[in-house]
């Protein structure tokens, strides 16, 4: 398990495409380590594209699920023709880890550690119904990765539930 996490934090770590600019700032305050600001330019995404981001998630129901890594080029077409789903999605994650950063960083006060793991359990519980994501990290190599699957791996480290199967 460790080598997921390692893995995905490397994959979070890197600078990824967003259409957005709440989540492009989401992004950079959090590479800043202004995990406050991430959170809040994260929950502007949410908040004023999550209906939109899940009717798309609707539509996709009863297609098959893209992969993740290197994409075909009717596949990454596909992905980035979803750019509301996948930003949503994305910021949730960025959510997610930034209060698990601020979770880390309040160690010592465990009133304020746990309200901030119960906001990143919250925010990679919404992930989780955005399966058909699936966001761009422009590399190189450029290689597109599922916010459900980070969320579920972020949430079985925190809860110790595997949650995986909501991604397939």
């Amino acid at each position: 398990m460790p080598l997921i996490v390692t893995a995905v934090l490397a994959i979070h770590s890197a600078p990824l495409s967003a259409e957005q600019q709440c989540l492009k700032r989401a992004w950079a305050a959090k590479d800043a380590q202004s995990y406050d600001a991430a959170i809040q330019a994260a929950d502007s995404c949410i908040h004023r594209f999550a209906n939109a981001a899940k009717h798309k998630e609707e539509e996709l129901r009863n297609l098959p699920l893209l992969g993740t890594g290197s994409l075909a080029p009717a596949d990454r077409s596909r992905a980035l023709t979803q750019g509301i789903l996948n930003d949503v999605a994305a910021a949730c994650v960025v959510k997610g880890e930034s209060a698990e950063a601020l979770a880390q960083n309040h160690a010592s006060d465990a009133a304020l550690k746990e309200d901030f793991k119960k906001v990143a359990i919250g925010a990679y519980e919404a992930a989780l119904a955005y399966k058909h994501a699936r966001v761009l990290d422009p590399g190189p190599p450029e290689t597109f990765w599922s916010p459900c699957e980070a969320a579920a791996d972020h949430l079985q480290d925190l809860t110790g539930e595997d949650r995986s199967k909501l991604c397939r």
